[in-house]
Order: C-alpha cells, then sequence, then structure tokens
C-alpha cells in the first residue's frame, strides 16, 4: 500500500536495467517505482482487470500493447489517480503508432519521468525520429535524457528551471573556500574512457568524506552523482567556447587517439569557463581516478602564504631526455593561472616557437622510440610552468625561456606538490603522481626478479595512508592516482581506507 502509484507497460520487463538505471538517475523516491514493474505480467492480465486489483493498492497500471485496449479517458483516469493521494513516479509508453498522441496526453498531465518505448517504425532509423521527439518534448517541457536503440526506447525527464538550478548548484559552492573538480564524460576512440566506471563514483565518494565539496563536470552518462552528499554536476557542453577556440587549432601528435588526446588538452579549457562563469578564484582538480585523502582547503591558507600561482606533480627531469612530462591529476589551480594557461595552450599551436617545441618533443622522443608517445597535455603543463613561472627548479637545464618559449613571462610560482612538508610538524605529506611508478618511493611487486607488476608499497594506518621514500622516509599521502590497469582496483582500495578508518573512529569512541 505504499508503492506509488504508475503508469507503467508490462512489455518493459524485457531488459529492464537501463530503466531502472534511468529511473535511479531521477531519483531515489522514483526507484520505488521499479517494483511494481517486477510485479505485472501481461500475458496473465487485461485492461479491466489491472485497473481493478491496482486501485486496491493505490496505483494504476495500464497496458497500451494494444490500441484498442487504451481508453478514451485516460486523462480523467491521470487526474483521478493524482487527486486520490498517489503521486505518479513514471510513466512508460509502449505502442506501435500512437506513441506522440499518447505522449502529448501524458506530458501535458504529469511531470513524472516518460519513457517511450518500441517507437513506431514509420521513421525507419530511431535516429531520423529524434529531432522531432527533442522538439516535441521540449514545447511540453521535457527533455531527451537517454536513448535505447535495441527497444527504440525513448527516455524523458522534466526540464528542470536553469535559474533554479544554477541557484542550487551555487549555495552548494559557498559551502567551500576550495572545491574539488573532477572531469569526467565518454569518448568514443578511447577503450577505457567509458561513460560511468565504477571508479569514478569512488573517487567523488572518497573525496567527499574526507570534507570536500566536489564539482562533476561530465555528460548526461554521470549526471545521477549529483545526488551523491556534497556534489554538483555540471554539463560539459555548457563551457565549450575556449575548448572550441583549442579544438580548431589543436594538431594531433600522439600515438593516443585524437579524441582522447583532444579531450585531455581541453580540460584547461573547461576549466577556465568554468572558473570564468563562476567567479572561482581557485580551485582544486584531480584527475577521475584519484583517491583524495585530505580536506584540501586545510593547505588552502599555506599556499595563500607561499605566493603560490599553482600546485601540482613535477618531477624531476632533464630538458634533453625530452620526457617532458608533468600532471595535474592533482592540483591546486587560481584563476590568473588558468587564464595564461589558455592562452600559452593556443601559443603552442599557433605561434614559431610553440610550434618548434612540439616540433622538438616528437624528433627527440617520439622518432627514437619508433613511434610510441607524443605531445600531450603533460608536456604542454611542463612547457607552461617552465616558461611562465618563476623559482624554477624542477628541470635545471631547460634552456634560456626567452629562446624556446612562446611570449615568456615570469608570472609567479608553481609548487611541487610530490613533496611537502608537514602542515603542523616535521612529517612529510606527498600527493601521489602515479601509484605505478616509484618516483623515489619503495615498491612492491608481483614478480620482484623481473620488477613486473609494481605500485607503491603503501600501509593503513591511523592517521592516514604511508609510504616509504628514500632519502625521506615515513611519508604521508594525501592521494593516490590510480593511473593505467590500476584504476580498476581502486574501490578495493578506497574501501580497505575507509573501513581501517571507521575502525579507528570507534576505537576513539571507546
Amino acid at each position: 500500500q505504499h508503492l506509488p502509484a504508475a503508469l507503467c507497460i508490462p512489455s518493459i520487463l524485457e531488459e529492464s536495467g537501463m530503466l531502472e538505471a534511468f529511473l535511479k538517475q531521477q531519483g531515489e523516491e522514483t526507484q520505488r517505482g521499479v517494483e511494481i514493474l517486477h510485479e505485472l505480467h501481461a500475458d496473465d492480465m487485461c485492461w479491466e482487470g489491472i485497473l481493478h486489483t491496482s486501485r486496491l493498492s493505490s496505483r494504476l497500471t495500464i497496458d497500451f500493447l494494444s490500441r484498442d485496449r487504451f481508453p478514451s479517458n485516460v486523462s480523467e483516469l491521470v487526474v483521478d489517480v493524482q487527486e486520490g493521494g498517489s503521486k505518479l513516479k513514471f510513466v512508460v509508453l509502449s505502442t506501435t503508432t500512437v506513441d506522440a498522441e499518447l505522449f502529448s496526453v501524458f506530458a501535458s498531465q504529469t511531470s513524472a519521468p516518460l519513457i517511450v518505448s518500441h517507437v513506431n517504425e514509420s521513421c525507419g532509423a530511431l535516429d531520423e525520429c529524434l529531432h522531432e521527439w527533442r522538439d516535441r518534448a521540449s514545447e511540453l517541457g521535457f527533455q531527451l535524457m537517454q536513448v535505447d536503440e535495441r527497444f527504440r526506447r525513448l527516455f524523458f525527464a522534466r526540464k528542470t528551471s536553469t535559474r533554479n538550478q544554477q541557484q542550487d548548484r551555487l549555495k552548494v559552492l559557498k559551502r567551500s573556500q576550495l572545491p574539488v573538480v573532477i572531469l569526467h564524460w565518454e569518448m568514443g576512440d578511447c577503450d577505457h574512457c567509458i561513460a560511468n566506471p565504477e571508479y569514478l563514483q569512488v573517487a567523488i565518494r572518497t573525496a567527499s568524506e574526507h570534507g570536500n565539496t566536489v564539482l562533476l563536470i561530465g555528460d548526461v552518462n554521470n549526471k545521477h552523482l549529483e545526488d551523491l552528499p556534497s556534489v554538483v554536476w555540471f554539463d560539459k557542453d555548457e563551457f565549450q567556447e575556449s575548448s572550441n577556440q583549442l579544438a580548431s587549432v589543436y594538431q594531433h601528435l600522439s600515438s593516443n587517439t585524437y579524441d582522447y588526446e583532444l579531450g585531455c588538452m581541453q580540460r584547461v579549457m573547461i576549466l577556465h569557463d568554468l572558473m570564468t562563469s563562476l567567479s572561482l578564484p581557485c580551485l582544486f582538480h584531480i584527475d577521475s581516478d584519484v583517491l583524495l585523502l585530505v580536506e584540501v582547503e586545510e593547505l588552502l591558507t599555506r599556499w595563500r602564504e607561499e605566493e603560490a600561482w599553482g600546485a601540482w606533480l613535477r618531477p624531476q627531469q632533464n630538458y634533453e631526455d625530452f620526457d617532458w612530462v608533468e600532471s595535474i591529476a592533482s592540483a591546486f589551480l587560481t584563476r590568473n593561472l588558468i587564464v595564461e594557461m589558455k592562452n600559452f595552450f593556443l601559443d603552442l599551436y599557433t605561434t614559431r616557437q610553440g610550434l618548434h617545441l612540439l616540433q622538438t618533443k616528437i624528433t627527440e622522443y617520439v622518432v627514437k622510440r619508433e613511434g610510441v608517445g607524443g605531445v600531450c597535455d603533460m608536456t604542454a603543463y611542463y612547457l607552461f610552468s617552465h616558461c611562465t613561472a618563476v623559482q624554477d627548479t624542477s628541470s635545471q637545464d631547460f634552456p634560456l625561456v626567452e629562446e624556446v618559449c612562446p611570449q615568456p613571462n615570469a608570472l609567479g610560482r608553481i609548487v611541487d606538490l610530490m613533496e611537502m612538508a608537514g602542515i603542523e610538524d616535521s612529517r612529510r605529506l606527498a600527493f601521489d603522481l602515479n601509484i605505478n611508478e616509484a618516483s623515489g618511493f619503495k615498491m612492491k611487486c608481483e614478480d620482484e626478479g623481473a620488477r613486473r607488476g609494481c605500485v607503491k608499497e603503501v600501509t593503513l594506518e591511523e592517521d592516514g595512508v604511508w609510504g616509504w621514500r628514500e632519502g625521506t622516509g615515513r611519508v604521508r599521502f594525501l592521494s593516490l592516482h590510480f593511473q593505467g590497469s590500476s584504476k580498476f582496483w581502486m574501490p578495493q582500495v578506497a574501501e580497505n581506507i575507509g573501513n581501517r578508518q571507521r575502525s579507528e573512529g570507534r576505537r576513539r569512541e571507546e
């Protein structure tokens, strides 16, 4: 008797996984309505019987498989159910010829999510219908959220007021002086760039559980993650102006796929437009495969006292080795810095000096390695920091910036996050560059003799996650970066860390 009322189609039971995922995106309450679908069997019921038994349990179920059985007074039934105190949680329509008519009836009567299954065959390919359906839905205040080609199924949700949505987002953002930003969306030519991986949710939860407000910049596939505590979701398409500028001049100089590499380079552009749009003075960016193990606001005062223009992962290297690698897998970024980074990224592809640097990377690094590697966003971070930062020590042999850099200018200090002094004592701290690389830390290998399957050796203790660095000793990790295939055991590590913290919390309470 406590189940919500619903208008649904028994045939939708077929392959119901996508339906359940869609309903979950609409909120936890809606998910309860899925239970109704699992109770229905079209072959055993008729319209009259369904209507009669459903009224007894305060829900209305209608079988639209046959137009002959579609009641003429359906709008009155919808109103009747709602006035009776039952709230419609979702509507599923399954027809062959009258989809648009039925859709209009229900869209005008309810604000519940609408799912149209088996869209009529007159369109041929489903994508031929989408423009018409989007326009019709928009007129009625709905938005197309998802498409299931196999069952010719369209998923619609009521549009949210852009103004109200923006106000809600800003309220959450005001809770934090230093929001954590994660960018993740599906990239078509990248096998591991899946739309909604488990590790993305783990990264968000871990950052949130350590006291951070998280901004997720993604696509419709991960919009439902905004339901997690202290999370604000933005569609990446809201911040495309600068990305389009970069795409118009970008040259693909990598053995990685085009969309993947361009997407990585465009992250700076998206962050630029995000910070400009929301007037954010600073943020902390992490990759979607990073466990953030600290409330980053604790570090904000330190970076301000150091007059840091930014802070990210800057491994020691020689210019003439031509690795040219730095990373924003964990990075403190100010708005002044991100403005300069945007301009620098464009200069790399549009100025003589910039193009010469990129060609040097190809000639000296990629050609000698038989075409493996190339120019990526990590190359651009390295060149930017050395061409613009003051007090730089990560590459002792970097040439004179006036000779090699596009528009050289010593603008500010970029701090290295790979090694930091303790906040309140002499203990050492570090953000992790890559759990698969030593970077001076002790490693643990599946095959010690061949040094294969190696990752950093870490220990979980009551006050954090610790490693051992040669020459430094014990170091507390403020993040762990599960790059590459290691990201798929990131959920287990996060669970182990969480269990240890909860166990320590219970011990202290006792």
